[in-house]
């Protein structure tokens, strides 16, 4: 094409465009959606896969619009593109918290934008109001209350705990009233009778304001067991406000009926019932059924003190008298005229344990079926009664029965105590017995330990018993002063222990010198004390006594010979012979060779005179104070200690032993040179001596 050609064309072009553009129709101009705040109310527990609303937008051209959040709340909040506007997933709401959440949402023609608030407000979802619920109840209630007395209070239970109203429906007797709180009683002027009606019913209803339900009280009208001669009647001094609580035994199981003597009467099944009285006074406490137990140990301290009688037994069988009225010190007697039903009874341990203002009559307690009378009146002071008649004859135990009974001189000397094993302890302390018991069966006796200790009074004629079976005779007459029963005939043969069985028995002087000892390991303390003893024990077997500390020790009259014995096993001899001012007898040849300690055995023995040169000192370990104040003479003193310090080189020791001679005299180069063996070469410390060489050639 020539450049002719080709301007004619363009310009025919431009021409043609410029027509054009002056004769067609222009494009339409785009509208922007619109959308306006919006509010929304949902409750606070809305799920995330439900709709809290769709977002409304319009748009003039009708274009089609896309919903977004451009401005969230913490991301707790999401919406579909077709504006569907709900939680995000996992997401909640809590009115507590929150109660209104905004957000903006935008909305699109996919060319022009615009946006608006979106205002959520919370709802508290109140929780939905649920009934109150009570079981049918029941009352026990005695027939002479007064209408001024509370039967009892209502219980019902509301989930919401919303405060609860009681009312009477229907009281078919007309007799009852209930306050709003739940406390029922008679209307006023209004009486039971059992002999009329033994039990009533009324329809209660209880509501919370909103929703009310019915149930069935049924009260159960007692008769007066007060007045009844079955009942076991107990009497309690208390003040205002304070419970009581009566101990029962949990060996056995209960149900009776129980009127505390202000108007409130239960039916008990559980152990240990425990009641509260408003006003202080003096309240009888009847109970009628199966009661088999009183056991004021497992009450308390204060309702202990409070039990001030026993107006009545009842006729109900006892079981068990174990710590029935432990510690109950206000009880003084028991005014009751009957008497109880022991007969199945077979345990009295420890029935007035610590009663010690307790002396009432019980000697016509039936006792046939009774095998423990263990601590029976244990530190039950006051206790002075006759009980000759009881029957002792099932009783294996007594120990401990008597003890501390200061004021018990009571004749029990029919008891038939032929089953009777354990004595132990039985008097100790009563300070006042003093029965013929010498007709006591005692051949199964077992254990006499302790049996008159301290018995200050005791002094009978027991010499015929029976102790064959005896094993222990420990302390059983220690502090008893004034006895001094022949008892030289008593089989002893299975005694192992006689530690302290005269100790302080001040009076005792008889010949048991011919008791079999050969069971004996235990001597220690035996005539401690005993002022009078002097008889002739020589023949005493004491092969197997391992200890006799003590033994003589303030025996201030005792001066027997017992050379002879054999100490073979004894290991102790400390204070054998302390203050036995009377005893100078030859013990030179006794067997010292297992003997480690022989402290305080001659001190203030101011008679003995003896040389103990000769014994054998090879198991020592301390002599101290041994000779201290002895009657020692220079002569002996000499002899022993140089006999002992030619063991010691003999036999290279003990060493380091203490040895007292306290103003014990020592004279003449053959004692000086054993001190010198004994003080520095073997290291023994010995105080006390004094040396004076010109006593001695």
């Amino acid at each position: 094409m020539n450049n002719k050609t080709y301007l004619f064309a363009l310009l025919s072009l431009v021409l043609l465009w410029n027509c054009g553009k002056d004769d067609a129709p222009s494009l339409p101009k785009n509208n922007a959606p619109n959308i306006v705040p919006q509010n929304y109310t949902v409750l606070e527990n809305i799920t995330d896969n439900q709709l809290i609303g769709s977002v409304k937008a319009t748009d003039a051209d009708d274009d089609e619009l896309t919903f977004s959040i451009s401005q969230n709340d913490n991301g707790l909040f999401e919406i579909t593109k077709t504006g569907e506007l709900s939680l995000a997933t996992g997401k909640v709401l809590d009115y507590d918290n929150k109660t209104q959440h905004t957000l903006t949402v935008a909305v699109t023609d996919g060319i022009d934008d615009a946006t608006a608030q979106m205002t959520i407000n919370v709802t508290k979802v109140e929780p939905e109001n649920l009934s109150p619920s009570a079981e049918p109840q029941n009352f026990s209630v005695s027939e002479d209350i007064s209408d001024t007395h509370i039967i009892g209070t209502l219980v019902a239970t509301d989930p919401e705990d919303d405060t609860l109203t009681f009312s009477i429906v229907e009281d078919t007797d007309e007799l009852f009233e209930i306050t709003d709180t739940g406390e029922l009683s008679l209307l006023e002027g209004k009486i039971l009778d059992f002999e009329t009606k033994k039990e009533h019913t009324l329809t209660v209803e209880v509501g919370d304001g909103n929703i009310s339900v019915e149930f069935l009280v049924r009260i159960i009208v007692i008769d007066n067991i007060a007045d009844d001669p079955d009942s076991f009647i107990t009497k309690w001094q208390v003040n205002s406000g304070q419970e009581i609580t009566i101990g029962t035994n949990p060996d056995y199981n209960y149900d009776y009926t129980i009127d505390w003597g202000d108007g409130t009467v239960e039916e008990i099944t559980q152990q240990n019932p425990s009641h509260t009285y408003q006003d202080e006074g003096t309240y009888s406490v009847a109970i009628k059924g199966v009661f088999p137990a009183i056991q004021m140990s497992s009450s308390d301290h204060i309702s202990r003190k409070s039990l001030v009688d026993v107006a009545q037994w009842g006729t109900g069988k006892w079981q068990s008298m174990y710590r029935s009225f432990y510690a109950c010190q206000s009880l003084l007697t028991f005014s009751a005229e009957d008497t109880p039903d022991t007969s199945e009874v077979s345990s009295m341990q420890e029935t007035f344990l610590f009663s010690d203002n307790f002396n009432g009559a019980i000697g016509s307690w039936n006792t046939g079926n009774v095998t423990n009378m263990h601590k029976m009146f244990f530190d039950a002071t006051s206790f002075n009664q006759d009980l000759n008649d009881w029957d002792t004859s099932k009783v294996t135990n007594t120990s401990f029965m008597f003890y501390n009974a200061q004021s018990f001189n009571g004749i029990i000397g029919n008891w038939d105590t032929s089953n009777v094993q354990d004595m132990e302890l039985m008097f100790l302390s009563a300070s006042t017995f003093n029965q013929d018991i010498s007709g006591w069966n005692t051949g199964n006796v077992t254990n006499m330990g302790g049996m008159f200790t301290n018995a200050f009074s005791f002094n009978q004629d027991i010499g015929g018993w029976n102790t064959g079976k005896v094993e222990s005779m420990e302390e059983m007459f220690r502090g008893a002063t004034v006895f001094n029963g022949d008892i030289g005939s008593w089989n002893t043969s299975n005694v192992a222990n006689m530690r302290s069985m005269f100790m302080n028995a001040a009076a005792f002087n008889q010949d048991i010198g011919g008791w079999d000892t050969g069971m004996v390991t235990d001597m220690t303390y035996m005539f401690l004390g005993a002022t009078n003893f002097n008889q002739n024990i020589s023949q005493w077997n004491i092969g197997n006594v391992t200890s006799i500390g003590g033994m003589f020790s303030y025996a201030s009259s005792f001066n027997q010979d017992i050379g002879g014995w054999n100490t073979a096993n004894v290991t102790n001899m400390i204070g054998v012979l302390n203050g036995a001012t009377a005893f100078n007898q030859n013990i030179g040849g006794w067997v010292t060779v297992n003997v480690t300690n022989m402290n305080q055995m001659f001190k203030n023995a101011t008679a003995f005179d003896q040389d103990l040169g000769s014994w054998d000192i090879s198991s020592i370990a301390t002599m101290t104070e041994m000779l201290d104040s002895s009657g020692m003479s220079f002569n002996n003193a000499n002899a022993t200690l140089i006999g002992w310090a030619d063991y010691v080189q003999q036999n290279e020791g003990p060493t380091d032993i203490s040895l007292g001679m306290q103003d014990v005299v020592l004279c003449g180069m053959g004692a000086d040179s054993a001190l010198g063996i004994l003080i520095n070469d073997y290291s023994w410390n010995i105080t006390g001596f004094d040396m004076q060489f010109n006593l001695c050639p």
